[in-house]
């Protein structure tokens, strides 16, 4: 696709991507569909207020596709779509509009998966292809091994987490953790750092013996000496433990940008 375009009309798009407040990200009254064009943005891509999807990285100035962006409304068959099967994350707000969309069988695979996987972390919610009535999301509820929670790179450098900023979904994720060492009979301490990598980390304790810091995990029974485990029986620990969390799972995205008879 380029040069001008039409004003698209949404119910020639075949797309459908929803839009959701989500804590301080998404305000209901903070200009929430700027907020959400502004971070389309820090992906790659210019949502223009004509309709034109523009590609900003790869090819800079190319256009790929048009989208509309329509309010929610109760009775609206294209919201009834967004909703079919539905997982119903409670750390997600109201639908506040969708956006109807086309994207060119021409763009580049690589550009359509980042488009899509950023229309889907910043809507935190689905993605519908209307003429064949097949829908996605990215947000899924998951049993996550405790021993890939805290380290740098975990949950994918950070970008499974439905956000890295501090607010109700960290606070409920960091309770998780603590209740699973619980269980097991352990009180650990984690918080959540400002960070582009995974934010959910140990607190560290100064271990004079060692010289070392470490995780501060302790015992909930005494431990004779030293109430804090060593990093080792902090491993051995942790990979027989799971807390129940709500992540993005951004490999659904895979079958919609490579399944041909989506797009020829």
């Amino acid at each position: 696709m380029s040069g001008p375009q039409p004003p698209p009309r949404a119910d020639d798009l075949p797309w459908l991507a929803g839009i959701r407040a989500f804590e301080d990200e998404i305000h209901p009254e903070r200009d929430p569909i700027g907020t959400w064009k502004r971070r389309i943005h820090d992906w790659g891509f210019e949502l223009w207020d004509d309709g034109q999807i523009v590609e900003r990285h790869r090819n800079p100035g190319d256009v790929i596709g048009q989208y509309l962006v329509v309010p929610a409304a109760d009775g609206d068959p294209a919201q009834a779509a967004l909703d079919d099967g539905d997982v119903g994350c409670p750390f997600v707000g109201p639908r506040l509009a969708y956006a109807a969309f086309e994207v060119s069988p021409l763009s580049d695979a690589p550009d359509r998966h980042e488009l899509f996987c950023a229309l889907v972390k910043e809507g935190r919610d689905a993605i519908v292809h209307r003429p064949s009535r097949r829908r996605w999301s990215a947000v899924r509820r998951a049993q996550q091994p405790l021993d890939r929670c805290t380290g740098k790179w975990s949950f994918d450098d950070g970008a499974e987490l439905l956000t890295r900023e501090e607010g109700p979904y960290a606070r409920a994720m960091c309770r998780a953790f603590t209740a699973a060492c619980e269980t097991a009979g352990y009180d650990a301490f984690v918080g959540w750092m400002s960070t582009c990598h995974n934010p959910m980390r140990f607190s560290l304790y100064w271990d004079a013996a060692t010289q070392k810091h470490h995780p501060a995990l302790l015992l909930l029974t005494w431990k004779e000496g030293n109430p804090y485990l060593s990093d080792r029986e902090v491993d051995n620990l942790l990979s027989g433990l799971t807390m129940d969390v709500w992540l993005y799972d951004f490999t659904v995205l895979n079958e919609v940008v490579n399944d041909r008879d989506l797009w020829w």
